[in-house]
C-alpha cells in the first residue's frame, strides 16, 4: 500500500505520535537557528527534523557503522516524514514511545537498515495514521510527479552516546555528523551543520526560487510539565502560559479536522456559479496575478534572509 506526503505541520506530527502510542511528548516549530534560543524555549531536545528542498547532488559526509543508533533506511515512498519522526523516538532516551514502537523496535533491532525500512513500511496501524493527513483529490495518479516539480525530504539530528549524527532515510547508514565534548550542548553542533545545510541546498537552487526549508524539535510535552509543575506549586505566569499552550493546541486540533475535510464539491459548486455569473474567468485571472506576486515577493523575502 502506497503513503501520502503529509505537511511539516507540528499539530500533524503531534496528533501522529499520540495516536500511535508516544506518551509526554510533543513536536514544536523552530523559528530560527540560534541553540541558545531554542534550549531557552524548549529545554530538552530530543532531535531535530529538517525539512528541505531535496536536489540529487553529491555532498561530502562520513558515514559511520553505528550499532547502537537505530536507523530505518526509507524504502517506502512519502514515508520520509514519519520515518524521521521515528528514527528520533527510537533513539531518545527518556521518551515513553508506547507499545506499538515498543515492539517494533525489539522485533527490527536484528535486523540491518534495509530490513527495518521494510518493516516499517508494512506496519498497518502506522501507515494509517500517515495517511489519515492525506489531502482529498479529484483524481489520483499513481506517478504524477515531473521533473519540474520541487521534491522535499525530511532528515534528523540527534545526540547520540557523545556523537551528533544526522539519520537520513535516504542514505546506507547514520552519517556522524559531530563530536560532542563533555558537557556541550549538542545542539549548537546541530545548528552549525544545518546553517551549512541550508547553504548548501541554497546554492544547488537553480531555479531561483529561493530556499524553502522548516525545522522542528522534538520536545518533552510542554502542557505536561506545566502540569506537574503547578500542581505542586501555583504560579499565574505559567498558568497563563499552559492556557496559551492548551488554545494552541486545540487549535492544531481544529486545523487537522480541516485538512481532512474534503472541500472539492464545495469548490465544484462555487466555480458553478462563477461559470453561471459569466465570472469564472476574470476571477481565475485574477487569482493567478495573486498567486504570481505572492510567489515573487516570498521569493524576494528568502533571498534576502
Amino acid at each position: 500500500m502506497s503513503w501520502c506526503t503529509i505537511e511539516s505541520d507540528p499539530a500533524v506530527f503531534n496528533e501522529m505520535i499520540e495516536r500511535i502510542g508516544v506518551k509526554n511528548t510533543e513536536v514544536v516549530e523552530v523559528p530560527c537557528l540560534d541553540a541558545d534560543e531554542i534550549e531557552k524555549e524548549y529545554g530538552n531536545v530530543y532531535g531535530l527534523i529538517f525539512l528541505f528542498k531535496w536536489k540529487p547532488v553529491k555532498r561530502e559526509v562520513n558515514y559511520v557503522e553505528a550499532p547502537h543508533v537505530y536507523f530505518a533506511k526509507q524504502v517506502v515512498g512519502n514515508a520520509c516524514a514519519t520515518q524521521a519522526i521515528i528514527n528520533i523516538l527510537l533513539n531518545a532516551d527518556g521518551i515513553d514511545v508506547g507499545k506499538e514502537l515498543t515492539e517494533f523496535k525489539s522485533f527490527t533491532s536484528a535486523l540491518d537498515a534495509e530490513g527495518r525500512g521494510e518493516c516499517l513500511g508494512q506496519q498497518e496501524n502506522i501507515r494509517a495514521v500517515h495517511n489519515s493527513f492525506s489531502r482529498p483529490q479529484c483524481f489520483s495518479f499513481e506517478d504524477s510527479a515531473s521533473g519540474d516539480e520541487d521534491a522535499y525530504h525530511f532528515t534528523t539530528y540527534i545526540p547520540k552516546d557523545g556523537f551528533l549524527y544526522e539519520l537520513d532515510g535516504l542514505q546506507t547508514s547514520p552519517i556522524l555528523a559531530g563530536d560532542l565534548k563533555e558537557g556541550e550542548c549538542w545542539l549548537k553542533q546541530a545548528v552549525t551543520q544545518l546553517q551549512e545545510r541550508v547553504s548548501f541546498v541554497q546554492s544547488s537552487d537553480a531555479k531561483g526560487n529561493g530556499l524553502m526549508f522548516s525545522l522542528l524539535a522534538v520536545t518533552d510535552d510542554r502542557i505536561a510539565k506545566l502540569e506537574k509543575e503547578l500542581a505542586s506549586s501555583p504560579d499565574d505566569t505559567k498558568a497563563a502560559l499552559m492556557m496559551s499552550l492548551k488554545d494552541a493546541k486545540q487549535k492544531g486540533v481544529a486545523e487537522n479536522t480541516r485538512r481532512r475535510h474534503n472541500y472539492i464539491p464545495l469548490v465544484i459548486e462555487c466555480l458553478k456559479v462563477l461559470a453561471q455569473k459569466g465570472t469564472l474567468q476574470s476571477e481565475a485571472d485574477a487569482s493567478k496575478e495573486r498567486t504570481k506576486q505572492k510567489r515573487e515577493q516570498e521569493s524576494k523575502r528568502s533571498k534576502k534572509e
